[in-house]
This record gives C-alpha cells, sequence and structure tokens, in this order.
C-alpha cells in the first residue's frame, strides 16, 4: 500500500510541474499588430521575425513556443473559418485524429513518422483572421499543447 501512495505522489508531482514552474501573465500583443491578448510566460520574448502578418511567442525557459499567422479573410464567420482550417489539418497527410474541438479551434494528434500534437485557435478581427498554433519546429507533448491552446484563447 505505502509504494502505491509514493507512487501517486510522485506522479501527482510530475504532473503538475509544467503548470506550476510556469508563471503566466496577460500579454497585450497589439503592438505587434495582433489585436489580441492572451496569457503567455512571464518570461516570453516576443517577435516578429519575417516582418508583418507573423509573430512568435517563445520561452526559452519552457517548451511555450506560439506561432500566430495573419492572414486575409473573405467571412466574419469563425466557425465557418475554423471549419476551413481543420480540413486544411486533415489534408496535409500528417493530420491522425481531432483531439478537442471548439467554436473557434481545435487541438489534434499528428504522425510524420512519431506521434506529434498541434492545435489552431483562429481569431476573426476586422478583414483579418489570426491562427494561433505551435511553432512549426517544435514537438511538445500533449499535455504541453493543451496548456498553449488554453493560454492562447482567453482572449475574450
Amino acid at each position: 500500500m505505502k509504494k502505491i501512495v509514493l507512487i501517486l505522489c510522485v506522479l501527482s508531482l510530475i504532473a503538475c510541474q509544467d503548470d506550476s514552474a510556469i508563471k503566466m501573465i496577460e500579454v497585450d500583443l497589439l503592438k505587434y499588430g495582433v489585436p489580441i491578448t492572451i496569457k503567455a510566460p512571464e518570461s516570453a520574448s516576443i517577435t516578429k521575425p519575417s516582418g508583418d502578418g507573423e509573430v512568435w511567442i517563445i520561452d526559452t525557459a519552457s517548451y511555450f513556443k506560439v506561432q500566430v499567422i495573419r492572414t486575409p479573410t473573405t467571412s466574419v464567420d469563425v466557425a465557418e473559418v475554423k471549419a476551413e482550417e481543420l480540413e486544411l489539418a486533415k489534408s496535409l497527410g500528417g493530420f491522425s485524429k481531432l483531439i478537442s474541438e471548439n467554436k473557434d479551434g481545435f487541438v489534434f494528434e499528428e504522425n510524420y513518422d512519431t506521434i506529434s500534437y498541434d492545435f489552431k485557435h483562429i481569431v476573426i478581427s476586422g478583414d483579418n483572421k489570426y491562427v494561433f498554433q505551435k511553432l512549426l519546429t517544435e514537438i511538445p507533448t500533449r499535455e504541453q499543447i493543451e496548456v498553449m491552446y488554453n493560454a492562447v484563447k482567453k482572449n475574450k
């Protein structure tokens, strides 16, 4: 019985470690051309790597690495744009399955020789859509993806 309790304690500490180690704060992305406020790690840096239309939120002390891509949209219906983004994700070949979905985004599993995860969160503002996703060079765990997804969708 003591071994079971010890194992549960260790697993509990491991599970809590990722979220508790990162202090999240509100970040206004307006000065980077994105009229949205999100949650991000306190030590994250925000850059525009390719000029207008793309923003990276990167915390080198953790796994938090989010990319925001702005493109014109012809629809103001976020559900319609989300459906288009989901179809695009499914068409790229590595899409395995949908993990979760809501009106303005989704989390999904990919399989490019190894299982990985990604998310898309869509915000419509004016004539533009802003798509939040993991930084494409990263391979975070499902739990890490869910933390990033929940952080960026807290923009309401």
